[in-house]
């Protein structure tokens, strides 16, 4: 028992900590759902649905942020600055991503189509990394996992911008945040996918010793390019949110002043 070898793959592994990371996304959902309900006018007239959108919203806004700085602790990785607490960082950056994803996918009533593909892509490609890495114990790999998780943990101002509109707060401010956050998004994903491509090409695309070298790098480039199709599709999303109100703010003072001037 004691020299028993237990990898990423082993199916009667039991991983105590994210068994009890699932447990407290539950929980904390829950609570989250009490106190708006409690707190917030404008969620009480939510739907189910949006109710449960909006909580989501929320825990991705906190563990993103979480995730965010166990990246930034590891972030002297991509000076080829290797340590085994850096890497064990990356890992649990990944099991926090990973299990929000799946936790999201269980608690939402329904997903688009392109969030469906933009988790799936994630989980996708944070598994084969990991099992990549500890297959071929190549140490670049885990800096591709932590550049790659930045996707991930670097949304929180379209999660902000769909909270306020959700619960109703001020739409000029609404409107700001979307508009923001639309940018800001797309700009991130665009700038962490080109470093991407860069080092994985300067360290990787070159390096293929294994067959599963060749295959990682061919599903790593497939699964990349779906993801920012994706990506680009959310930006869009809230910037059409934010432009949408816009319009009708517009016909409304529009309306007003063709009442007043009839009056």
């Amino acid at each position: 028992m004691a020299s028993e070898a237990v990898s990423a793959t082993t199916v009667a592994f039991y991983p105590v900590p994210a068994v009890l990371y699932f447990l407290f996304l539950y929980i904390s959902a829950k609570l989250t759902e009490l106190c708006l309900s409690r707190v917030s006018v404008g969620f009480r007239k939510l739907s189910f649905d949006h109710r449960r959108n909006t909580i989501a919203y929320l825990l991705n806004t906190f563990w993103t942020t979480v995730t965010l700085v166990l990246q930034l602790c590891a972030s002297p990785i991509l000076a080829e600055e290797y340590t085994f607490e850096r890497i064990d960082l990356i890992k649990l950056a990944g099991l926090l991503v990973s299990g929000l994803y799946i936790f999201e996918l269980t608690y939402r009533s329904s997903l688009r189509l392109p969030i469906l593909i933009h988790h799936f892509c994630t989980l996708f490609a944070t598994i084969l990394i990991v099992c990549t890495l500890a297959k071929t114990q190549h140490p670049a790999l885990a800096a591709l996992g932590l550049l790659w998780i930045f996707h991930a943990s670097t949304e929180q101002s379209i999660f902000i911008g769909l909270i306020l509109y959700r619960l109703q707060f001020s739409r000029h401010l609404v409107k700001c945040v979307l508009y923001f956050s639309a940018a800001q998004s797309l700009l991130f994903k665009f700038a962490f996918s080109i470093y991407l491509f860069i080092w994985w090409g300067l360290k990787l695309a070159g390096n293929h010793q294994q067959a599963m070298d060749i295959a990682f790098s061919v599903l790593f480039v497939v699964t990349l390019t779906c993801l920012m199709i994706t990506q680009v599709y959310g930006s869009w999303a809230a910037w059409s949110i934010a432009h949408s109100m816009e319009n009708k703010d517009k016909e409304l003072k529009l309306n007003l002043d063709s009442d007043s001037n009839t009056e």
